[in-house]
């Protein structure tokens, strides 16, 4: 646990590290019978026996601790992989959002215009309405000045 603090290990890492730590030494430190051994043949392969059994244990845990670090490294990079296809797909919707942002600006842009070609062609429209009225009531005055000159 020191470890995970002042390391800053992982708590995958750390965890079995310490239940290794905690029970290696209760594993060591067994009963051994107050009995002297009579014989001492016997001695040294009960002594061979618990050392063999010890050693099995022990390789069996480690083996045990390397699986579940092998486990959590799978899965520690299973992680990275999510994470970076995350980055990746917010890095396109970022490029999408300018795109869009650029879209819609040309847009703005473009009915901008419009509504100043609009505004300026109906401008044009009212003066050249009011010139054929113009036009119109010279006609008529002219048509009125031909008629009464004509009538003379």
């Amino acid at each position: 646990l020191a470890g995970m603090t002042l390391g800053g290990w992982s708590l995958y890492i750390g965890m079995p590290l310490a239940m290794l730590i905690v029970w290696l030494p209760r594993l060591r430190s067994r009963a051994i019978p107050d009995v002297v051994p009579a014989d001492t043949g016997s001695a040294i392969s009960e002594l061979t026996r618990d050392l063999s059994h010890t050693t099995s244990h022990n390789a069996l845990s480690a083996a045990g601790v390397a699986f579940s670090v092998k486990q959590l490294a799978s899965k520690l990079e299973s992680q990275l992989d999510a994470a970076a296809q995350i980055v990746s797909n917010a890095e396109v919707m970022i490029a999408t959002e300018h795109a869009t942002l650029q879209l819609s600006r040309e847009a703005l842009e473009a009915a901008s215009e419009a509504h100043h070609s609009s505004a300026a062609g109906r401008t044009e429209l009212v003066d050249s309405i009011a010139r054929m009225h113009q036009l119109s009531q010279r006609a008529n005055a002219s048509r009125e000045l031909i008629e009464a000159l004509s009538l003379r």
